[in-house]
């Protein structure tokens, strides 16, 4: 069994290959990797790295036109970020909120 390290380490490997992934526009392979990420960050209970894969997650919704599932990323992503003070996050999300709007033509 890996130790909570261990799985953090693997879940950061996992939201790289992820992004990777969803940059040669593979997007099954990246939700697959972001998928296993959510699961080892909901494990070890790291909830900045889960707002990290949210957004990523996110991202993948919004490049596939899927804008309202990608709306509640971000809303889920946004509200960690209010809880754990990552202003830096807060702004990210406000951004990525405003193009899914865009692709909702609202």
């Amino acid at each position: 069994m890996t130790d909570d390290r261990g799985v953090r380490g693997q879940s950061q490997v996992h939201d790289t290959l992820g992004l990777l992934f969803l940059a040669e526009e593979d997007l099954g392979l990246a939700a697959s990797r972001f998928a296993q990420s959510i699961a080892e960050k909901t494990f070890v209970g790291d909830r900045p790295g889960l707002a990290i894969t949210l957004g990523g997650l996110g991202r993948l919704h919004l490049q596939a036109g899927r804008f309202e599932e990608a709306m509640r990323c971000f809303e889920l992503d946004l509200r960690l970020s209010e809880e754990i003070g990552d202003r830096r996050g807060q702004i990210q999300m406000l951004n990525d909120l405003g193009r899914a709007l865009v692709g909702l033509e609202d």
